[in-house]
Order: C-alpha cells, then sequence, then structure tokens
C-alpha cells in the first residue's frame, strides 16, 4: 500500500445542552478526524478526543503532532510493520500525544484494512467483533430539570447502564 495523503480535521458537533462535570464544560464535541488515502483511492479514518484533564493535549497541541510528523508518516508508512516500527521510534512523542496518535494510527490501520478487503480485526489476526453492543448512558452535571429530562430520554432509549458525572 503506498500511502498518498494524510488529512486532519476537527468534528464540531453541537451539543443541544452544555455538557459539564468537575473538569470540564463543553458546547460541543471536541474531537479531531483523520482520513488516509491511498494512492489507489481507498480511505481510511480515525478519531481521536484530546482531553487536557486525561491526556494533556488539546486542539492545538493535536494539530502540532500531526503537522510535524504528517510527511514523514506518509513517507515512511506502507503497512502494518511499518506503523509498529514509527510508533516504536517515536515512543516518546507518542505517549505524550495519545489522542492525536490515536486518531492517525486508527486511520492508517483502518486503510491498510480497506486495501485488503477485509476488517481491522482480520487484519490484526484477533477476532471478529460479534453479538450485542452495550452502551452506557451518560448523565452530566447540570440542573435537576436538565438532568430528569435526560435520564427520561435514556429510560425511554431503554438505557440500563449509567456513567454519572459529579462535581463538588
Amino acid at each position: 500500500m503506498k500511502l498518498a495523503g494524510l488529512t486532519l480535521s476537527r468534528i464540531e458537533i453541537p451539543f443541544r445542552i452544555a455538557f459539564k462535570h468537575t473538569s470540564a464544560e463543553r458546547t460541543e464535541t471536541e474531537s479531531v478526524w483523520v482520513e488516509a488515502q491511498s494512492d489507489s483511492g481507498e480511505t481510511g479514518f480515525g478519531e481521536g478526543c484530546p482531553r487536557s484533564y486525561v491526556t494533556g493535549e488539546n486542539l492545538a497541541s493535536v494539530v502540532e503532532f500531526f503537522t510535524q510528523h504528517r510527511d514523514a508518516l506518509i513517507a515512511e508508512i506502507d503497512d502494518l510493520d511499518s506503523i509498529r516500527t514509527w510508533a516504536a521510534t517515536h515512543r516518546n512523542e507518542v505517549d505524550q500525544n495519545p489522542a492525536a496518535w490515536c486518531a492517525v494510527e486508527l486511520a492508517l490501520i483502518d486503510l491498510l484494512a480497506c486495501t485488503e478487503g477485509g476488517s481491522i480485526e482480520s487484519l490484526l489476526g484477533i477476532p471478529e467483533i460479534e453479538g450485542a453492543f452495550h452502551y452506557t448512558a451518560v448523565l452530566g452535571n447540570s440542573d435537576f430539570d436538565t438532568y430528569r429530562t435526560t435520564a427520561k430520554q435514556y429510560l425511554e432509549f431503554e438505557f440500563t447502564n449509567f456513567k454519572i458525572k459529579l462535581s463538588g
């Protein structure tokens, strides 16, 4: 596989209500999207979620990491082993930018799977995902009416698992 391009963009999806917890308050998503393109036209996709209070990253640091390494990645990545080698060679930078690397690595692995006509699981030699998916509802720190309305909506969608964000 010949990597022809890598692009990074911000995912900006507004929330209907602000989402709050002890460490942050957001009114829209705070994620990045990477697309990896091959010279034969396939595209792989990856997402990363920088959180200053979790990963130590922010959108600007993700852009900086991506910009600094984009050309080298395009030149050096052509298979799964080259991804592993690149990550090992740049271990300190990857460790300091886990959300940025997550988005890039996932896009590259997705692209490789696409070029081989299979899934990421088959590419990595792991069992295919099967069975039902289970999701957890997240309730942020909000006023009582918002909290009650949100919880009611989750219950109407038959959620049974909840993560509740608390603050002081």
